[in-house]
């Protein structure tokens, strides 16, 4: 059994914690129960938003769904060889740090809210686990491939229902096969697969036959902005962002992966934060924004040969504010490797050479200068004539001394009671009102019940608490960055 330590208070707040993880019970129907580690809102996303299944025999399977009738006493050897093959080939788009490396099948207990024995009793369901993004939302880039995936090899492999993203899909089902699944797991950090009797005891044609009678995996996009690649599918693409680009100073020469971009960048976890810039600064056609990446502690990834530059952000159409950014650039691209002027104040070789200018030659020339500087010199005369003016003025500067006292004032008046150490931060808590928040609004609070700072977003009408101490709260503020992780 995979039974692990769990807690029935679901409205705590759902924070991922130094000292605290957060476990509660999520109830499956469909022949489906277990314990899961999470850390999961209370309430469900809308079902628009949800997974939909996409291929070509989506609607085509056919396998007569069978429930499960009594506990078995642990897994069946089919159902422990199929998810041995299924970590084999998507290794490296699954959770591998869950128990069970990713996989996990038996666990005797009844559907919640039922009598009826789930799947995982006969062990004949296998959950595959794959990282939720920041915010408890499923990776859709990782976990649609192996739905799809599983679905399209139905058949062979003895699949008889799937839920993931809250959706469940059935080979069994009416038309269309899937529907918005509503049960208290979301499943936005696993999927849940079904096996038949058939694929459980390996008279599947995956076990009589062998792998070979099953479709391709897809290709699995494992590169990030500013990583190598051939081509644009070896790019992870983005939610909400334009398709990724794999740019290349010719088809057949190694490019860098990047988004076209307006203001900001996407980012990644585990990943370096991104900066959007003028695309002509990637010797590109001007009039849009390339992301790349930018440097950490002067330093590049190794895939390409860098250049480190400073670089304007490209606004466009944004409104994002100026900002300027040391970025990583391959050279093949850089504006160094196409001697362009913009990042010459960042050379040092130049700045000399200004020194060294033969131009001085003609300073005796100049010399009369100093007749043009005694014309500035009645300019200060009038300077101080203005001057007198402040000199009253600083008389009363005991009234400027008492501005500064009510700023310490305004310390102890914090609008989080000097609960934490920034005044600024507003109390709030787990399931707080956020009216006038647009939807998936990132931010920083001050929670009294963990006595510190925490990151927030607003999901249907109420703050979600995400973490405690979040790296950096002036980039929290809107849309989710790396800044609202934890240190």
């Amino acid at each position: 059994m995979y039974k692990r330590l769990i807690t029935s208070n679901i409205e705590k707040p759902l924070l991922h914690l130094k000292y605290l993880t957060l476990l509660i019970i999520l109830g499956c129907s469909d022949g489906e129960m277990t314990d899961e580690l999470v850390t999961e809102k209370s309430g469900q996303r809308s079902c628009s938003q949800r997974y939909t299944p996409s291929g070509p025999k989506v609607e085509s399977q056919a396998i007569a769904y069978q429930g499960a009738a009594n506990c078995t006493g642990g897994e069946q050897s089919g159902t422990r060889e199929m998810g041995n093959y299924i970590r084999s080939q998507f290794a490296s788009l699954m959770d591998l740090s869950i128990p069970g490396e990713g996989i996990q099948i038996y666990n005797c207990r009844s559907v919640r809210g039922g009598r009826t024995t789930s799947l995982h009793g006969e062990g004949r369901a296998v959950d595959i686990f794959i990282k939720p993004l920041p915010g408890w939302i499923a990776d859709n880039n990782k976990g649609d491939l192996i739905a799809n995936w599983l679905i399209e090899n139905a058949k062979e492999l003895g699949i008889q229902s799937l839920i993931w993203d809250r959706t469940i899909w059935k080979a069994s089902g009416g038309s269309p096969h899937h529907r918005c699944y509503k049960g208290d797991s979301p499943h936005v950090d696993h999927i849940h697969a079904e096996l038949s009797w058939d694929a459980a005891l390996k008279r599947t044609v995956f076990f009589t036959v062998g792998p070979e009678v099953l479709r391709p995996t897809p290709p699995i996009p494992d590169k990030w902005i500013g990583e190598s690649c051939l081509s644009a599918q070896e790019c992870i693409p983005s939610t909400n962002q334009a398709p990724p680009i794999c740019l290349q100073a010719d088809p057949n020469s190694l490019g860098m992966c990047t988004f076209p971009c307006e203001g900001f960048c996407p980012d990644f976890y585990n990943k370096s934060v991104s900066f959007c810039i003028a695309s002509e600064m990637l010797s590109q056609s001007p009039g849009q924004g390339l992301c790349v990446l930018k440097s950490q502690d002067e330093q590049c990834n190794d895939e390409l040969p860098n250049v480190i530059e400073s670089h304007n952000r490209f606004i466009g159409s944004s409104g994002a504010s100026p900002n300027q950014a040391k970025v990583c650039l391959p050279i093949a691209f850089s504006t160094f490797a196409n001697s362009q002027t913009e990042i010459e104040p960042i050379l040092e070789d130049p700045d000399p050479d200004p020194v060294t200018d033969p131009d001085p030659v003609t300073d005796p020339d100049p010399v009369t200068d100093p007749d043009p500087d005694p014309v500035p010199d009645p300019d200060p005369d009038p300077d101080p004539d203005p001057d007198p003016d402040p000199d009253p003025d600083p008389v009363p500067d005991p009234d400027p001394d008492p501005d500064p006292d009510p700023d310490p004032d305004q310390e102890t008046e914090s609008l989080n009671g000097g609960i934490c150490t920034e005044p600024t931060l507003e109390l709030s808590e787990h399931d707080a009102p956020c009216p006038g928040y647009t939807e998936n609004f990132w931010r920083c609070a001050c929670s009294a019940s963990f006595g510190t700072t925490i990151s927030q977003v607003c999901r249907d009408g109420h703050w979600i608490n995400y973490t405690t101490d979040p790296i950096d709260c002036s980039r929290c503020n809107g849309n989710y960055s790396s800044a609202c992780e934890m240190q």
